[in-house]
């Protein structure tokens, strides 16, 4: 009643002073709305992190209070709050897909169990591993290593004492689960150390990163026993795994096939089948077969076959099987070369076994050609010197492993001391590409489930690079009179030495995330 006598301006005054203040209020009320919204979140992210803490350390999770508002999960996701299903790390699988020595042909079987058991709880799950050692090498022959682990030439190793100290890869892997029965997965690598490009190890051409694995499975182990994989992954042939904390069997580096492929598989109540349906031609690693003439991968005419049965027994399992493949890689004709182009189709087949008993693992396999690698016939020529091999018969392929490992406990870690042998047989006793052998005597400290420190003692029989096993990397050396520019074969020299060996030390360490 009061504010109705007072003057115009006054009045104006006074209203604006009013307007103003319920203003201020307003803006006050909303600060303190959305403070008190910040320090929901902040406690709730709280409440999830100290829910992880304690899971590490063992305790049981106390219950979380339920979010105001999630996005819509199905039942590819276990329920859980937050942004922290999308994205996230999980070590133990991380450690077994990225190592190069151990499940080298079941990763797309990894990843359905690793689903079927809890550990993709993420939409994208990312992972990482890095290898770094120093090693020193000596060879009784020249620039003659036959580390299988570097690429056997003059480019890694000169003279009879080589030695290192470098990265010796990077991966980096995303797998992706937008439903329950799709999982997607790539996996990047840095190795310039073992890079196929020429040059030295320093050279732009080695130092890039590609996807060496890409594929998506279709299948849930909780529902059905049987999966789909497409993509670039590892051919089902073989077991073609090492018990070393470091270096690939020779078997792995014979028929370690990886390969543009459908695979069609089947895995319950111990029992593990798989089909594989291929592209033809040169693929990316161990597998080759007749396209026309050529060696280009345009047509899906090559297959493999495997099937395992692993028993369970008190204290242990033991594992047995075999493969089958249609067209392996040693299908060229003289003089050899990587990724040329096939001359028959050579199959292969292989058997395998792996115990586990208590803390020590044994693994067996060998894998061989049904017929002979048309290239390791050498042949005789005019116009060139005579060739000592010439009229030596075509021989089948071999490769064969065995090795054991035992794991020692620690208080809060382990040690694992191995052995192993394995054998490359290309040619027949007395050439120089007859084989090449390889012993491994190593240790492997492991500090957590995903970083270990190892070391490697090793000695190498033999020098075959399957690079111009039996010949064809001297054209020219022999000079312009004897040796025609014009001739379609080179001359028969090769850097192939059954004499040479070599002695390794390596030392490392492993860390994945």
């Amino acid at each position: 009643m009061a504010l109705t006598r007072l003057p115009r301006p006054a009045m104006a005054v006074a209203m604006l002073l009013a307007g103003s203040s319920l203003a201020s209020a307003a803006q006050a009320q909303d600060a303190s709305a959305a403070l008190l919204e910040r320090l929901n979140r902040l406690e709730a992210a709280n409440a999830r992190l100290q829910a992880e803490v304690d899971q590490l350390k063992g305790k049981p999770a106390a219950p979380a209070a339920a979010p105001a508002a999630s996005p819509a999960y199905d039942d590819a996701t276990p329920a859980s709050s937050g942004t922290m299903d999308l994205v996230g790390t999980a070590t133990g699988l991380s450690t077994r897909m990225l190592n190069h020595a151990e499940w080298t042909n079941t990763k797309n079987l990894l990843l359905l169990e690793a689903a079927r058991d809890g550990e993709l709880s993420h939409r994208l799950t990312l992972g990482g591993d890095v290898v770094a050692l120093a090693d020193w090498e000596y060879s009784n022959r020249a620039s003659k290593f036959g580390w299988l682990m570097r690429q056997p030439t003059a480019n890694n190793q000169v003279g009879n004492h080589a030695s290192e100290v470098a990265v010796d890869s990077v991966r980096f892997s995303l797998t992706a689960r937008p439903a329950s029965f799709v999982t997607a997965y790539a996996e990047l690598l840095y190795n310039p150390e073992s890079s196929f490009a020429a040059g030295s190890n320093t050279v732009i051409g080695r130092n890039v990163v590609s996807v060496t694995r890409g594929f998506v499975t279709l299948g849930d182990l909780k529902r059905s026993p049987f999966y789909v994989s497409l993509g670039k992954l590892d051919v089902p042939f073989g077991q073609n795994d090492s018990v070393n904390p470091y270096t690939n069997s020779t078997s792995w580096h014979a028929f370690g096939g990886l390969a543009n492929e459908a695979v069609v598989g089947y895995y319950a109540h111990g029992v593990h089948i798989r089909a594989a349906a291929i592209e033809g031609g040169a693929q990316f690693r161990a597998v080759n077969s007749v396209v026309n003439g050529t060696n280009v991968p345009s047509l899906v005419n090559n297959y493999a076959f495997d099937a395992n049965y692993t028993a369970t027994f008190g204290g242990g399992s033991l594992r047995l099987g075999a493969s089958y493949e249609h067209g392996s890689s040693y299908c060229t004709n003289y003089p050899i070369a990587h990724f040329l182009n096939c001359v028959i189709n050579n199959p292969a087949a292989a058997v395998y076994g792996r115990l586990d008993y208590g803390r020590l693992t044994v693994m067996g396999d060998y894998a061989g050609t049904t017929k002979a690698w048309p290239g390791t016939g050498p042949l005789s020529l005019p116009g060139y010197p005579a060739n000592p091999y010439a009229g030596l018969p075509a021989n089948k392929v071999q490769a064969m492993t065995l090795g054991a490992r035992y794991r020692s406990p620690l208080q809060h870690d382990s040690v694992d001391f191995s052995f192993e042998f394995s054998r490359f047989i290309a040619g027949p006793s007395g050439t120089p590409w007859h084989r090449q052998n390889q012993w491994v005597g190593g240790l492997a400290w492991r500090l957590s489930r995903s970083v270990k420190l190892f070391g490697e003692a090793i000695l190498t029989e033999g020098y075959a690079p399957l690079n111009f096993l039996t010949g064809g990397n001297g054209a020219g050396a022999c000079g312009a009179a004897t040796c025609p520019a014009s001739s379609p074969v080179p001359y028969y020299q090769t850097w192939t030495d059954g004499t040479a060996h070599s002695n390794l030390g390596v030392l490392g360490v492993e860390a994945a995330f």
